[in-house]
């Protein structure tokens, strides 16, 4: 199989990711957005950090590069759900435009840093259009799967079909309980 970004399943070999030190920043940070931001309570930063440690350690092996998203004051406690700002297809990222009004500023911070580690960006989804990457799925290579919800609109997949159309054969819409 060749190398592919558009594949759930595929080795990583290139990886962005957000350390909880960097997301959640301190307990003050915490105790101002948790709520928010509709966490079902606040997180342990301590815990969170010894674990985060432990998945990366899982990651870096031979051939897998990875990127780590600096802190930043525009983004929230959400940050650290990096997918979730961008779709990843075999020419580069789709920035999205995130259904959370406080993660709006997440998508400029990951263009910074794919511009950073010179990984292209194919586009971006605009208003009226909302898209997050945590309800789009690689099927296959050749197939996405996306989840109409109150994150993700028609506005937004219509966007994303425009932005793929090169790389997909079929673009599959679900609809998502909330």
């Amino acid at each position: 199989m060749t190398e592919t970004a558009q594949s759930e399943t595929g080795a990583l070999t290139r990886i962005l990711l957000k350390h909880p030190r960097d997301a959640f920043r301190d307990a003050a940070t915490i105790a101002g957005q948790w709520q928010a931001l509709n966490f079902t309570s606040p997180p342990d930063i301590t815990a969170a950090i010894a674990e985060y440690d432990r998945f990366v350690s899982s990651l870096n092996g031979p051939g897998v590069a990875l990127h780590f998203l600096p802190q930043s004051n525009a983004t929230t406690l959400d940050s650290i759900y990096v997918r979730d700002a961008s779709v990843v297809c075999d020419r580069g990222a789709i920035l999205c435009r995130m259904g959370k009004p406080a993660r709006e500023r997440e998508s400029a911070a990951q263009e910074a840093a794919f511009q950073a580690v010179t990984y292209p960006v194919v586009g971006s989804i605009t208003a009226p259009g909302r898209l997050e990457g945590g309800d789009v799925l690689w099927l296959d290579q050749r197939t996405i799967v996306v989840g109409r919800g109150y994150r993700t609109n028609d506005a937004g997949i219509t966007q994303l079909r425009a932005l793929l159309k090169e790389d997909i054969d079929q673009l599959i819409v679900v609809p998502l309980p909330h």
